[in-house]
């Protein structure tokens, strides 16, 4: 493991250095779990002063469905589940006999936008497909499904955890592609990924092609980690660490440690930093 600043960032646990930001919360009473289908539009005027407020499932899914906006902020109240944790095994993403997962179907939507998770997390998260994963595209599937050329996103403060993530081509807790569609776009309008201060637990599975804990595939994008840390499991066929492939990427990780593997698979690397 790299050494750590610690100051103000980490605090030192028996196990993994945890993040500082985040608190404990156990209280079973609080937890309002999503019904895989509503979306509602949040409170707020979507300016850094006054962000759309975010405090359950349906809420995160409106934003996510619908876009966000480039100069758009977004910050979470509340931890947000999106599935009962017990019911599914996080793992191999197997559900009990009688229970239906509620699917993050939000397949390679565009994203845009500056979210502050306030210290909170993203629980069961869950996306699971037969799909063959080492067909060639640019597909996207994670908390945020993609990051088109010329567009930006900036996370900081959020965990994810409790995660299943299965069988596509750029998958991600975090973000599942950022930049180009195909090989033939022009990539000089580069994607634009900042995380800050974020963690995917020990209880994310991420399987399929080009995945990352962060980040997944890319073809023309920058993207800066900087204090954060992954003790997710990933399985892929060809690239996985912190972010997915490197293709045509810029990628800068400061002060973040990857418990399960690489910042990046370097067979894979081919950067452009013009």
């Amino acid at each position: 493991m790299p050494k750590l600043n610690s100051t103000g960032v980490y605090v030192a646990t028996r196990g993994y250095p945890m993040l500082s930001v985040f608190a404990r919360r156990t209280n079973p009473e609080l937890f309002k779990y999503w019904d895989g289908k509503t979306q509602t539009a949040p409170k707020g005027e979507g300016t850094e002063a006054s962000p759309y407020l975010i405090s359950n499932g349906a809420e995160l899914a409106y934003i996510i469905a619908n876009g966000g906006g480039a100069d758009k902020y977004y910050k979470l109240t509340a931890d947000i589940y999106l599935n009962e944790l017990g019911k599914i095994n996080w793992a191999t993403g197997e559900a009990n006999d009688g229970y239906t997962p509620n699917v993050w179907n939000f397949e390679n939507a565009a994203f845009e936008g500056n979210i502050n998770g306030n210290g909170y997390v993203v629980y069961g998260l869950y996306f699971k497909t037969t799909n063959d994963a080492s067909a060639f595209g640019y597909y996207g599937i994670g908390l945020i499904p993609r990051v088109n050329l010329g567009a930006s996103v900036t996370i900081n403060s959020l965990g994810v955890d409790y995660a299943y993530l299965s069988g596509v081509n750029g998958a991600s807790a975090f973000v599942g592609s950022a930049g180009a569609t195909s090989g033939g776009d022009d990539i000089s309008s580069k994607a634009n990924v900042t995380i800050d201060k974020c963690y995917a637990g020990a209880n994310v599975t991420i399987m399929g092609h080009d995945i990352g804990a962060f980040r997944g595939t890319t073809y023309g994008s920058v993207t800066t980690i900087t204090n954060s840390y992954s003790l997710a499991t990933l399985e892929d066929v060809v690239s996985r660490g912190f972010v997915g492939n490197l293709w045509g990427a810029t990628v800068v990780v400061e002060n973040s440690f990857n418990a399960n593997g690489p910042i990046a698979n370097e067979s894979w690397l081919w950067t452009d930093v013009g």
